[in-house]
């Protein structure tokens, strides 16, 4: 893990966000420092990234982004391939797993996802507990911990962003791009104490 920790390309986990983030962070905790620094050389002089298209008031701008291969995941997360996928074990759990099966994770991250994850990192790192799972058996480990606060139960769409979107555009009509943070004013009414 450590070896694939320190290929430049893996800054692509801390964006991926989720397992895939906690994982990286707990072996390399300066991930998150050079994910800050940007992409890198291998996306900034070689094109080697992932393509990504951000359309924004009609203009489309395209930009890459360091990407990891499902081999690395695999290097990631521990996983033992056996050649039989009910036969594969893992030291941490495959993210989509954790997804389908956790009822602290979906899609956001809560504190009780994070508790989870707490748990099972102490037993990892500092207990030495080194046990791998079968898919079967992670099933079982994540469902025993479905317990405490619960993610929310509904998940926002990306319908719900629009309409956010929309009402801020419809409350702060004024385009402040490319503006001073100085000049931006908020249309807001003082009450002086009495």
């Amino acid at each position: 893990i450590t070896s694939l920790l320190e290929r430049p390309h893996v800054v692509a986990f801390i964006a991926a966000g989720g397992l895939l983030s906690f994982i990286a962070q707990t072996y390399d905790q300066d991930l998150v420092n050079r994910f800050a620094g940007g992409p890198s050389a291998q996306v900034t002089n070689f094109t080697a990234g992932r393509m990504l298209l951000l359309e924004k008031e009609g203009v489309e701008v395209f930009y890459a982004v360091d990407k990891y291969a499902p081999t690395e995941v695999d290097v990631l997360i521990g996983k033992i391939c056996t050649g039989n996928p009910n036969s594969d074990t893992s030291l941490w759990p495959d993210p989509s797993l954790l997804e389908e099966i956790s009822d602290h994770y979906h899609g956001a991250w809560t504190p009780g996802c994070y508790r989870q994850l707490e748990n099972l990192k102490a037993r990892i790192i500092e207990k030495k507990q080194y046990i791998w799972r079968t898919r079967k058996q992670w099933i079982q480990c994540l469902l025993w911990g479905n317990k405490g606060t619960f993610a929310a139960t509904y998940i926002p769409t990306d319908e719900d962003f629009e309409e956010g979107a929309e009402l801020l555009r419809r409350s702060f009509p004024k385009n402040w791009q490319n503006s001073e943070v100085a000049a931006i004013v908020f249309p807001e009414e003082f009450e002086p104490r009495t």
